[in-house]
């Protein structure tokens, strides 16, 4: 038994090895490490930096005040954020492209928003995500797909 053993391992020692036809070569890739963000921002800075994402310019002192005193007063921030946010997103003034523009390049309109409100680009998944649904809904307006980043938990992170 040892020697059928010995010889069985010598012969698959000594095999022949098949020599690889093909060699797959990879394009490199750029990596950019993500950001921890793990500061909540304050509600100051959130009404703050959500005004300056959409409109552009910083929010004045008076109707900032009367934001922060609506949030302050309601325990839910979630509710709060949602109705602020609304708000926001039903005023004219806010930097948009037209809904035809955002549908001739979803990939170009998808970056600039994750840029813009998540400051980074977005993952090829979510890239996948947000086209696939831009696609099937033709209703969707720039103004939900805002609405969907500044609602994100990330959002509320810096």
């Amino acid at each position: 038994m040892k020697k059928l053993l010995l010889i069985f391992g010598l012969v698959s020692l000594f095999s022949c090895q098949k020599e690889l036809k093909y060699a797959y070569e990879l394009e490199p890739v750029n990596l950019s490490q993500s950001k921890d963000k793990s500061n909540l921002k304050s509600d100051l800075q959130f009404v703050s930096i959500a005004y300056s994402d959409l409109f552009g310019k910083q929010i004045a002192a008076s109707d900032l005040n009367v934001i922060l005193e609506g949030y302050n007063s309601v325990g839910d921030k979630g509710v709060v954020i949602d109705r602020v946010l609304r708000k926001m997103l039903a005023v004219n003034g806010i930097i948009k492209p037209d809904a035809s523009v955002m549908r001739a390049d979803l990939d170009a309109f998808i970056e600039e928003s994750f840029e813009r409100f998540l400051v980074r680009k977005p993952a090829e998944m979510e890239r996948w995500f947000f086209a696939s649904i831009m696609e099937k809904n033709s209703a969707l307006q720039p103004e939900d797909i805002y609405y969907a980043l500044m609602t994100s938990t990330e959002y509320r992170y810096y």
